[in-house]
């Protein structure tokens, strides 16, 4: 008896679970109307969002990502791939442009980029500022990512930043305004 009740409080709670869960209703091909919980349907639209553009394979050398604040703060996502790429994704703020765009990189961008790298010793710089210091949550971050020379590593900028880490991020994000953005669909 113990061993029927225990089991059909767990059917229960799987149900109400099951049942309370956020669902989105997806058309296949088919045009039959299947339910896929919402967390599954927020992991596609993230992988899809992050691809890389070209159809050919892409690998990313560099990316600055600016985060929220609570004011009028750019937010956004610039990325430079291996084939001459640049991704933007801009959320608020951005030079009057929002959503996905692609634009070609000149190929002297990645020698300066490298000039950049050793300027600043980025790979010698510690991966958060302030260094062993408190965050301010109410700032935005500066998130800087470079793969280069089979070299990886992420900085995330709060404040107290070196000034030669903060050139570097003027550099990269220098070309918000310097390439051709094309609207993507």
């Amino acid at each position: 008896m113990a061993e029927k009740l225990t089991l059909g409080m767990i059917s229960m709670v799987l149900i109400c679970i099951w049942g309370c869960s956020p669902k989105m209703q997806v058309q296949e091909q088919s045009a039959k109307v299947v339910d896929v919980p919402q967390p599954i349907v927020d992991t596609m639209v993230q992988v899809v969002e992050e691809a890389p553009i070209t159809m050919e394979e892409a690998e990313l050398v560099a990316r600055i990502q600016k985060t929220p604040c609570f004011g009028q703060c750019p937010v956004y996502k610039l990325s430079f791939f291996d084939n001459r790429t640049a991704v933007l994704k801009a959320t608020r703020f951005v030079e009057k442009l929002e959503g996905v765009y692609t634009a070609k990189i000149d190929p002297s961008f990645y020698k300066r980029l490298e000039q950049e790298l050793e300027k600043c010793q980025y790979f010698n710089l510690s991966p958060t500022y302030p260094y062993k210091g408190e965050m301010i949550k109410d700032i935005p971050n500066t998130v800087t990512t470079i793969d280069w020379d089979g070299k990886s590593h992420k900085i995330t900028n709060n404040h107290d930043a070196p000034a030669l880490l903060l050139d570097f991020e003027k550099f990269l994000a220098s070309y918000l305004k310097e390439l051709d953005w094309e609207k993507r669909n």
